[in-house]
């Protein structure tokens, strides 16, 4: 009995033993999957961003390519501007026949041929200024227009498929200035100094009632009193 008893001691300490050890073997491999689960997620980022990176980069050259597929005729086309500004200013200023109807035909089929390439024209008369659209060239003042608004154009600005390649210039309206004060008005010539600024003289020249004594006449009664009073009383006395 005591044999078997050893027996199944032993079994049981071995049954521990490896139980212990497939543990600490589970936790091993719990480890490790979760350092390789880590591992995928960076990897996986990473990939993300480069997928991202790439389609900016793609993007960013199709724009590019769009861009100078639309604007590769700028250079040419900023060249005839300066013909259809004199095409306008010929048309201002030539009366109506034959040759300011052949002008206006040459002007309208280069004007047309031009904006098949994205060229437009924009008014700016009358607009609010704004820097993007305007140059301003000068500045004036104009009764009942606020200040900040176009009142001429000296020169039409243009865009090319809506980017503008050459702004207006213009002139601009600003606030009219404050009328000057009034000047006080002007004294009259005839009249004398006497007249404008009173003196204390003439206060007593005011009518006066029975008896009342003028300054004047105070001063010398006074004086005369005091005349009086020193022959009555001689200074210093006599011992």
């Amino acid at each position: 009995m005591e044999i078997i008893a050893a027996i199944g001691w032993i079994l049981a300490l071995a049954a521990c033993a490896g139980a212990a050890s497939f543990w600490s073997q589970l936790q091993a491999a719990q480890a490790q999957l979760q350092a390789q689960a880590q591992q995928l997620q960076v990897q996986q980022r990473a990939s993300q961003q480069a997928i991202e990176e790439r389609d900016a980069t793609l993007t960013r050259v199709r724009r590019q390519a769009e861009d100078d597929r639309r604007f590769a005729a700028e250079s040419v086309i900023a060249a005839l501007m300066p013909a259809l500004d004199d095409f306008d200013r010929a048309l201002e200023t030539l009366s109506e026949g034959p040759l300011a109807q052949g002008v206006r035909l040459i002007h309208a089929t280069l004007s047309q041929a031009l904006g098949r390439h994205g060229l437009e024209r924009y008014d700016a008369q009358g607009q609010p200024f704004d820097p993007a659209l305007h140059e301003a060239i000068d500045t004036a003042a104009a009764p009942g227009v606020p200040p900040g608004v176009v009142l001429k154009e000296h020169g039409r600005g243009y865009r090319l498929n809506g980017r503008v390649i050459r702004p207006a210039k213009v002139v601009v309206s600003i606030e009219a200035p404050a009328p000057p004060a009034a000047e006080p008005p002007a004294l009259d010539p005839t009249t004398t100094a006497i007249d404008a600024e009173p003196t204390i003289e003439l206060l007593w020249e005011a009518p006066r009632t029975a008896g009342e004594l003028t300054l004047d006449e105070l001063v010398l009664a006074a004086q005369a009193r005091n005349a009086d009073d020193s022959s009555a009383h001689p200074w210093p006395p006599d011992e």
